[in-house]
């Protein structure tokens, strides 16, 4: 989910939420992203963002926005993003929609690399391929789950 909430003329409060099977997999940075150009269409030079002080993870992803203020307000700090000029559109958002929609994206459980199968078991890897090509018979190769260095 993301949205932004406008606050004056050209200031906006950013919202960003990702579910935790999805968190690291670059789902909010490309939802950042979208929203930032939105916000820029509509007129909105600056998001200003009230974060956690401890959460390092959001503070980077807004600042790489653009030029960032930092106001510190015990656990929590403000931060107030230049968003500067529009270079296009977002990357590859609709591209990842696409996928999701097609189900031929995994959560990232399905893809653990070098989990070794007891005795009679098969690796994770193996299980998620199975289950892709009973799932989505169709599905692409590129798709699937692969050792670490294969292409």
């Amino acid at each position: 989910m993301a949205r932004f909430v406008r606050l004056a003329q050209d200031v906006a409060e950013p919202a960003v939420s990702v579910v935790d099977e999805w968190q690291g997999r670059g789902v909010g940075s490309l939802l950042l992203d979208e929203i930032a150009h939105r916000a820029r269409q509509e007129g909105i030079r600056y998001f200003a963002a009230p974060v956690l002080a401890q959460n390092e993870t959001a503070i980077a992803l807004l600042s790489r926005l653009g030029d960032t203020t930092v106001t510190n307000n015990g656990t929590e700090v403000e931060l107030l993003v230049s968003l500067g000029e529009d270079d296009g559109s977002p990357p590859s958002l609709h591209r990842l929609l696409r996928h999701a929609a097609e189900q031929t994206i995994l959560p990232s459980v399905a893809f653990c690399t070098g989990w070794r199968r007891g005795p009679g078991r098969r690796t994770r890897r193996a299980q998620a391929r199975s289950w892709l090509r009973r799932r989505h018979p169709g599905a692409p190769r590129r798709h699937w789950p692969r050792r670490p260095n294969s292409r």
